[in-house]
């Protein structure tokens, strides 16, 4: 026999379930609408791209990013697309005398391309607008210097070129600041979308922080060296520093915190020690 009391929490367990079977299967349904969507733009894009512009990112993409050299036949045209569909929707500027010509555009363009290669997300809704400097830069009544940051108030990316370009130059050390601010975005865009929109799912998200809180904690007290010091700022900051080490030291990455790897493979879908094909299945 159950008491009021007992029946009541009950019921609200089992409302809450059926709230999280609900919710689980419009998110399942919007995803998969929305991935059917992907592939039919990306067939389109495929379809109209011309075969000279198609080698000219291979080119470019072959030089500057590793990531890119890794992928199979298919996953180098699908990327090609991608980085084509970024550029497309992206607004690039750049302070004044710098000119932004095609080959920044599509190194810029493939990292965010390369964090998001495993979900069912190609473009930015929010943080669209990217301008580049070059060299540091400061805002306006402070003589604080940034290299990158994202403003959430005037939904731009800010990145000072020669940092960008050293970060695909050594693709191994663990620090790309393009990838960095990348990161945010995609916390700071996930966040500003409607639950069923969303960039990320909220079960991997949570799963992910769990871990990222003990992490945090480590870090201040070195005892994680594997993550800069700086992640352990806030969780935004080590989201960052996670996902830059995630595409430049994966192994190393894998065997130092193999629980918390696993989280970054299941929050972005894709494990790039799988050079040929990283997205999961």
């Amino acid at each position: 026999m159950i008491s009021h009391g007992e029946s009541w929490k009950h019921d609200f367990i089992v409302s809450s379930f059926q709230a999280d079977q609900i919710r689980y299967h419009h998110y399942f349904m919007i995803n998969l609408v929305k991935s059917t969507y992907i592939n039919v733009r990306h067939r389109l894009i495929d379809l109209f791209l011309s075969s000279t512009k198609k080698a000219v990112y291979h080119q470019v993409l072959l030089r500057h990013n590793t990531y890119y050299r890794g992928l199979s036949p298919e996953g180098k045209r699908n990327f090609i697309i991608r980085t084509h569909l970024f550029i497309g929707t992206t607004r690039f500027r750049s302070q004044e005398g710098l000119s932004v010509p095609l080959v920044m555009k599509i190194i810029l363009s493939a990292a965010f391309v390369q964090v998001t290669f495993g979900l069912n997300e190609d473009v930015l809704e929010y943080f669209n607008r990217i301008v580049i400097f070059s060299g540091p830069y400061s805002y306006k009544n402070t003589s604080k210097r940034f290299k990158g940051d994202v403003n959430p108030r005037t939904r731009t990316i800010n990145l000072s070129w020669p940092s960008v370009a050293r970060g695909f130059e050594d693709a191994e050390d663990g620090i790309n600041l393009a990838i960095h601010e990348f990161a945010h975005c995609l916390i700071l865009e996930n966040s500003r979308r409607s639950y069923l929109n969303r960039i990320l799912n909220a079960s991997d998200l949570r799963a992910w922080k769990l871990q990222a809180v003990v992490l945090l904690r480590q870090i201040r007290n070195g005892q994680a060296p594997f993550f800069r010091a700086y992640g352990g700022t806030n969780l935004m900051e080590l989201f960052a520093v996670s996902l830059e080490l995630f595409f430049e030291k994966p192994e190393a990455f894998a065997r130092e915190n193999p629980e918390f790897y696993q989280c970054m493979t299941m929050l972005l879908k894709q494990d790039p020690r799988f050079t040929p094909y990283p997205p999961l299945p």
